[in-house]
């Protein structure tokens, strides 16, 4: 098999696209500001920048 070249990326990725589809994550955290324990912010933009900006994904 062959072996990625970004795993990070693709591990930051995975991470964003799990909050893009999970509604309670973003109610909670990007629209009440309430946060998960190991996270200190996190925002819509960050995951738009990522895919549309940091990857030829968009």
């Amino acid at each position: 098999m062959p072996r990625l070249k970004y795993p990070e990326m693709r591990m930051e990725l995975l991470g964003y696209l799990r909050k893009l589809k999970d509604l309670k994550y973003q109610m909670k955290a990007w629209v009440n500001q309430d946060f998960p324990a190991d996270v200190q912010y996190d925002h819509l933009d960050w995951a738009i920048h990522f895919i549309f900006d940091d990857t030829d994904l968009g």
